[in-house]
C-alpha cells in the first residue's frame, strides 16, 4: 500500500487559493488521482479528509484562475474594439469635418449699409501768391 500525499494535496491546493493558482490544478488532479487511488485500496486511506479538502481547494483556485483569464480576455477585446473603432471613425471624415466636430452656427445676413449719393464739389480756384511791394 502506498502512502497518502494529502499534506502535499492540501499545501498545493492552499498556495492556489493564496498566491500561485496554477498549484490548484496540480492539487485538483493529484487529489483526484489519489481519491481514485484510495478506493480502489492502493493507497493509504488516512488522509482521505484533508485530499479531498486540498482538491476543493485546488477546484475553486483554478475556477479563479480561469475567471481571470476570462475577465482579462475580455477587457482585451473591448479596448481593441474600442481603439480600432475610433481609428476607422477618423479615417472615414473628411479633413474638414475631422479637423472641427461640432457644426458653427450659421452667421446672420447683415445688409450692406445704404450708399449716400455723392454732392458735386466747386472746383477751387488755386491762390496765386500776391507779388511783394516795392
Amino acid at each position: 500500500m502506498k502512502p497518502h500525499r494529502s499534506n502535499l494535496i492540501l499545501v498545493f491546493g492552499i498556495l492556489g487559493l493564496v498566491t500561485c493558482q496554477p498549484l490548484g490544478i496540480f492539487a485538483w488532479i493529484m487529489g483526484s488521482n489519489d481519491l481514485k487511488e484510495m478506493a480502489m485500496g492502493r493507497m493509504d486511506p488516512s488522509g482521505r479528509d484533508q485530499t479531498n479538502i486540498g482538491k476543493i481547494c485546488g477546484m475553486i483556485a483554478a475556477g479563479m484562475m480561469a475567471l481571470g483569464l476570462l475577465l482579462v480576455l475580455v477587457w482585451l477585446l473591448i479596448v481593441a474594439g474600442v481603439l480600432g473603432s475610433a481609428a476607422y471613425s477618423a479615417k472615414s471624415m473628411p479633413p474638414s469635418a475631422s479637423s472641427r466636430m461640432l457644426p458653427t452656427p450659421a452667421e446672420p445676413v447683415i445688409p450692406p449699409p445704404p450708399v449716400q449719393p455723392v454732392k458735386p464739389v466747386k472746383p477751387v480756384r488755386p491762390v496765386e501768391p500776391e507779388a511783394p511791394e516795392r
